[in-house]
């Protein structure tokens, strides 16, 4: 119970985890893009909420697939808000959208694993693996905030910004495979498998799933959502960081 706690709070604190510091070091749309720390975290926790009280009910829509949909749904979301939060100038809305809705997916099944359990003489285990997997996932998330800080520092801004672009790219290829295990999507056939390299499911593995969306074993569906996505979530970058040059250098012309 222990071990089993320690990986699923792994699972699913480091998406939220990262995304968060993701958001927290692309600031690129100027004062309007920073967002509030403890406002966030109360819009979490509001949704999060929300979504448990009503879960039940979800479960039951659509052929009893309602919480997969719910999460392509919110997946999907993620994504547009990332890419929102690029190119608007009141990026800090779709931040916090964006974590909120990460909030939805991942902590809400974190609480109902422990809820499950709770009470069934696995209290101490539970307890213990989720502190032990928080503070794995707040330790590695401190040494990426502070990384990224310094690469902002050095002018290496684009290596931020290319770490967001396939984390967001990673939630539609994840919507994708969700989708077709719940039959809304046909399966395809597997491109390839690194599985003897690096497995996806060992410690590496599972931060570079979480970081960037790695797949030892990319279905064909995947890789086509993913490599479209990174493509688009690209462009908006690029355009922004154009449209945001040409007004600087607007601003020095007439200067």
């Amino acid at each position: 119970m222990l071990l089993n706690t320690v990986i699923i709070s792994l699972n699913q604190f480091l998406p939220l985890a990262l995304l968060w510091v993701l958001l927290l070091q692309c600031d690129i749309g100027g004062s309007q893009s920073k967002i509030s720390v403890w406002l966030t975290v109360l819009y979490c926790t509001v949704a999060c909420t929300l979504f448990l009280a009503a879960a039940g009910a979800i479960s039951q829509w659509f052929d009893y697939r309602g919480l997969e949909i719910s999460k392509i749904l919110m997946l999907v979301g993620i994504y547009i808000c990332v890419l929102g939060a690029i190119a608007s100038a009141y990026g800090s809305r779709y931040k916090v959208a964006a974590i909120a809705l990460a909030s939805m997916l991942y902590l809400s099944h974190f609480v109902m694993y422990l809820s499950s359990y709770w009470g069934q003489d696995a209290t101490q285990g539970l307890l213990i693996g989720s502190v032990l997997g928080l503070g794995i996932c707040l330790s590695f998330c401190t040494l990426l905030y502070f990384t990224l800080t310094w690469f902002r520092a050095n002018h290496a801004v684009s290596l931020v910004l290319a770490l967001l672009a396939f984390h967001s790219a990673s939630k539609i290829a994840n919507a994708v495979d969700l989708a077709a295990q719940i039959d809304l999507l046909p399966s395809s056939e597997t491109v390839f498998d690194v599985r003897g390299w690096l497995d996806e499911h060992g410690i590496v593995g599972r931060i570079l799933k979480s970081l960037v969306g790695y797949e030892a074993t990319p279905s064909l569906a995947n890789l086509i959502a993913f490599l479209t996505s990174l493509f688009l979530v690209a462009v908006v970058m690029f355009w922004h960081v154009e449209k945001n040059t040409q007004g600087v250098l607007k601003e020095l012309k007439h200067d």
